[in-house]
């Protein structure tokens, strides 16, 4: 068992030093781990922090037998922060229980008295031996063997280390010796008692018939007892035969565990999770964390479900030197109990996934990212990754590769691209063959390379009243999508294939914009204009007549399989096209009331915004360019006929603000109430046609309807309201024009503060022909911490649809009107701690399942589920 890490923090190795685990850092504020709590403006919880004061030791002479004051003797330490984890261990230097090292042996004491070779020294005697402080009601030290048995109250103190028992036999040559009956204090909370502990090493101890825990209670709610432990300060406990008890009820047994007790990333196996389905039945998981070293680590873990089969997932992380983030590779393995069957044929029962990302900063200006992914299935990712019958489905393999050379300087930047892109699809073909036949679709686009430029809004000749903004871009591209039958074909094997796509072109092209803004900061009028232009190397032809690829009777009017391919044509196609437009804000009114407020009170303003946004679309002759090409989207999609449209918006903007004393510093405007109102229309064709059912009658008697359209589409209203930092509320309404009616409206927001947070999304559509209700639904979701100082957390998000439940048709099967419902409820202390989550899913995507989680915290050996919108962290 180990600690988890709250997402160990892989900070980057220039800023860390050497690689190795030595060196001194910087003193930090300690962090309790167990009174967490959730600031109102955070999405999730995090740790509150105190301040500590140093200790500092006073000074003491050397060789002194009497008349010295007695040392201070610091509290042992109460808090350890899992948060940011500080990657190199605190030198000497820092530690708050070390004095300077010193050659020979000082001590101080009431009495003291000599027998021979034997000091004898009573009453608050203080020992000093090199990094060593020994306390005790009496000690005996031999000045010639440097032997020292301490009685009543003994304390040996080492660096962080605390040890305090009945009795002590120590060496002072080697620095080791014997503590019995004795208590101890490592890093962090942990604590520990033995029947004996020895001292073997100068930051090692051996306890015999011991516990350990973090509980400060005179009965600790949980201790772990061993028969045998070795305590290495800064690093792990080792404990041989650990017996988990709680109060005395013991709840578990292993025969060797190792938890470390220091502030640093640790390697080790992770709290285990057991959880319960009703689709993929009993499962547990388990986790190993790999902290390899200070900028890089691996968690391997796995699941396993008796109902559905097992999962392996790597996660590997690492932070070198010239990388703004972590670089990361992920990976995962599922394994189902058995082959399913979709269509009459057999599908693979075994998935895998793997993706990488790598970004750094290379030659001082240019920064290089690497993202790359495989797999036999993208969706094996997700959970849950099965279909509605509880099987893994149909496999769409990936292969997806892609560099990037970037350069930035001001408003500019270039980018280097290389990229493959490689999707696989299977479904089942009919006619002319047998069942269990399968039509495998691959598509791939190459980027080889592409270089991209960028300027964004230069102001020509320093005006601001010209801007200029262009986009620019040459490169070598492929496309091809190959589809490959095989099955049986009169009980014979059969495989032939052909190509919907094939083409290989070089593409040059470039978008600039001109923007003329103008005005006052009232009226504001922005007229702009923009011109692309393309040339491809070569184009696509249009579609012919389908090409026979399969004719096995020769007689092309039987069992026959065809495909329409778009074949290239080897001629140059070049494109240009050019819009313009105008936008005019304002003229803007305001209104000022409660000019004047005093100081702590409010003044408001009401703000009326109108806005117009014209744009005119010229027409274009478009031939044929390659339909796989991004940039054909912008000539199919923007020219296809002249175009005259305008956006027409109204904003109201209510906005108040505090008035600051005389001399202090006024504080931020608030937009308290936003409403914006909208509508497009269209000069030249009319946005909307409806229908209406004048007199609905039965076949074979036609319904008597009526047609109306207008150049004016739909009115949208926008209102986001927050009244405070705590509080936002969204409402987005659809009214449709030409039936007066509320088409579709949507609410989202939410309510949070020191008792926790509720949030809220609520979503309705009306058909647009008859008004009936399409889909209604409301989801909520919250959690809520109290008792204590927050030790119970209540967490809950559910999802209400309003249309009702939906009955089986066909093989779609019946789902109730709750698709979504999840609840968590957490208990913790100072020192452990229970969370349990129940989930039910019904939606469309999965079969229903029902699953409970269970997990069990003890601490400094785990992390709490936590809970915010649909996500267990």
């Amino acid at each position: 068992l180990r600690p988890r890490p709250l997402e160990p923090e892989l900070e980057p190795a220039d800023a860390l030093g050497p690689f190795d685990r030595e060196g001194p850092r910087p003193p930090r504020d300690e962090e309790p781990l167990f009174t967490e709590r959730r600031p109102p403006s955070t999405s999730e919880p995090g740790p509150a922090t105190k301040e500590t004061e140093p200790y500092e030791p006073p000074t003491r002479g050397r060789d002194t037998e009497a008349g010295l004051p007695s040392l201070l003797v610091p509290p042992a330490r109460l808090a350890l922060s899992l948060g940011n984890f500080d990657v190199s261990p605190p030198s000497a230097e820092l530690r708050r229980w070390t004095f300077p090292d010193q050659e020979g042996v000082s001590w101080s004491s009431l009495e003291s008295a000599r027998e021979g070779d034997w000091v004898i020294l009573r009453g608050s005697v203080d020992v000093r031996a090199g990094q060593d402080r020994i306390q005790a009601d009496e000690v005996r030290l031999n000045e010639k063997t440097k032997q020292l048995l301490a009685e009543g109250n003994v304390v040996l103190d080492h660096l962080d280390s605390r040890l305090a028992g009945e009795r002590m036999d120590f060496d002072l040559n080697t620095n080791t010796g014997t503590v019995w009956n004795a208590i101890g204090y490592a890093r962090g909370d942990i604590t520990f008692t033995g029947e004996r502990v020895e001292k073997i090493g100068e930051n090692k101890y051996v306890v015999y018939a011991g516990s350990f825990t973090s509980c400060t209670q005179p009965l600790p709610i949980w201790q772990v007892k061993v028969t045998k432990a070795i305590v290495d300060v800064d690093k792990f406990v080792y404990m041989f035969n650990p017996r988990v008890l709680f109060k005395k009820v013991p709840a578990s047994w292993f025969p060797w565990a190792a938890v470390p007790i220091k502030q640093e990333r640790s390697t080790g196996f992770m709290v285990p999770k057991a959880s319960s389905s009703s689709v993929r039945g009993f499962s547990v998981s388990e986790d190993f964390f790999w902290a390899i070293n200070r900028s890089s680590d691996v968690t391997i873990g796995g699941q396993w479900w008796d109902k559905f089969g097992w999962s392996a997932d790597v996660l590997a992380r690492w932070h070198l030197n010239g990388m703004s983030s972590p670089g990361r590779f992920e990976a995962i393995y599922v394994d189902a109990i058995e082959a399913e069957e979709e269509a009459g044929r057999v599908l693979d029962d075994t998935r895998w996934y793997a993706s990488i990302e790598h970004v750094q900063d290379i030659w001082d200006d240019w920064k290089l990212t690497i993202r790359g992914e495989i797999g036999s299935d993208r969706l094996t990712q997700q959970q849950p990754f099965f279909d509605l019958e509880g099987n893994l489905g149909t496999a769409t393999p990936i292969f997806n590769q892609r560099v990037t050379l970037q350069r930035r300087w001001g408003k500019h930047s270039l980018s280097i691209n290389l990229e493959n892109d490689e999707r696989e699809s299977q479904s089942a073909t009919g006619s002319p063959l047998e069942t269990g036949a399968t039509r495998t679709s691959t598509r791939t686009a190459r980027r080889l390379p592409e270089v991209e430029y960028r300027m964004s809004s230069v102001q020509l000749g320093g005006k601001t009243w010209a801007a200029l903004q262009v986009e620019g871009s040459v490169g070598y591209h492929h496309a091809s999508e190959p589809i490959d039958y095989d099955g049986l074909y009169m009980g014979t094997p059969t495989s032939f294939g052909g190509s919907t796509y094939d083409h290989d072109w070089y593409v040059a092209d470039v978008y600039p914009q001109l923007r003329f803004p103008m005005g006052t900061p009232f009226f504001e009028i922005v007229p702009s204009v923009s011109m692309r232009a393309t040339y491809w190397s070569a184009q696509e032809a249009e579609d012919t007549a389908p090409t026979l690829i399969f004719d096995p009777t020769g007689d092309m009017t039987t069992d026959t399989v065809s495909l329409t391919e778009r074949a290239t044509v080897e001629e140059g196609l070049f494109l240009w096209a050019w819009d313009a437009g105008v936008r005019v804000g304002g003229p803007d009114f305001q209104r000022i009331y409660r000019r004047a407020a005093l100081p702590g009170q409010r003044k408001w303003q009401h703000l009326i915004e109108p806005e117009i946004d014209f744009r005119y679309t010229p027409k274009i002759d478009r031939e044929f360019p390659i339909s796989q090409d991004r940039r054909r989207g912008h000539y199919s999609g923007r020219f296809d006929k002249t175009g005259a449209t305008a956006s027409v918006s109204l904003i109201n903007t209510l906005r108040t603000k505090t008035v600051a004393p005389i001399g202090e510093k006024a504080g931020a405007a608030r937009d308290w109430l936003i409403w914006r109102l909208s509508a497009d229309y269209n000069f030249r064709d009319k946005n909307r046609t409806a229908t209406f059912i004048l007199e609905d009658n039965d076949p074979p008697v036609p319904d008597v309807t009526r047609e109306e359209s207008s150049h004016w589409g739909d009115i949208r209203s926008d209102v986001n309201f927050r009244p405070t930092d705590n509080i936002r509320f969204s409402l987005r309404n659809t009214f449709d024009i030409l039936q007066d009616d509320v088409t579709s409206t949507s609410l989202t927001g939410g309510v949070e503060g020191q008792w926790g947070y509720v949030d809220l999304a609520y979503t309705s559509r009306r058909d647009t022909r008859t008004l009936e209700d399409q889909n209604t639904e409301l989801t909520v979701t919250g959690e809520h911490w109290f008792y204590k100082g927050d030790r119970i957390r209540i967490g809950y998000d559910f999802t209400k649809s309003f249309n009702g439940s939906v009955a089986a048709t066909g093989s779609q099967r019946a789902r109730s009107s709750w698709p979504y419902k999840r609840l968590d409820v957490s208990y913790f202390n100072q020192c452990c701690g229970v969370s349990l989550s129940w989930e039910d899913v019904d939606d469309r995507s999965v079969d229903r399942e029902k699953e409970w989680t269970f997990i069990i915290t003890l601490k400094d050996v785990g992390n709490f589920l936590r809970f915010r919108r649909r996500s267990t962290n």
